[in-house]
């Protein structure tokens, strides 16, 4: 578990998805893992982790806040704004146009996932 140190916060509205990525990400990666069923949830998170230096790990399309607005909450906040993000979507996106680290395609390899992840821990 060379990455316990290492916190993700992943944040989705389906609690199939956000239950698998949490455990892949935890067991197969080893990371801390904390869940967040929309943004605000996350940004809530957030707040109590950055001194850890949380990877985030967001779908797009939730209710309450959603991903777009998670970003900009995230990039808009001087705590929060070195904050790696990754994005997972069941829509193509371009990372630059939510100022996101990197963009993952839903449904994606895991091993993908992971190596994505672990670019930024």
């Amino acid at each position: 578990m060379a990455n316990a140190s290492r916190v993700v916060v992943v944040v989705d509205d389906d609690p199939e998805v956000l239950a698998a990525v949490s455990e892949v990400l935890a067991l197969a990666g080893g990371y801390e893992v904390f869940r967040a069923a929309d943004g605000l949830e996350a940004l809530a998170l957030l707040g109590r982790l950055v001194s850890r230096d949380p990877v985030v790990v967001s779908d797009v399309n939730m209710p309450r806040m959603d991903g777009v607005e998670l970003m900009r909450a995230i990039r808009g906040e001087h705590d929060l704004s070195k904050v790696r993000i990754v994005i997972l979507s069941g829509a193509t996106v371009a990372a630059s146009l939510f100022e996101a680290d990197a963009v993952l395609t839903k449904p994606c390899e895991m091993r993908d996932l992971l190596a994505t992840v672990g670019r930024y821990s």
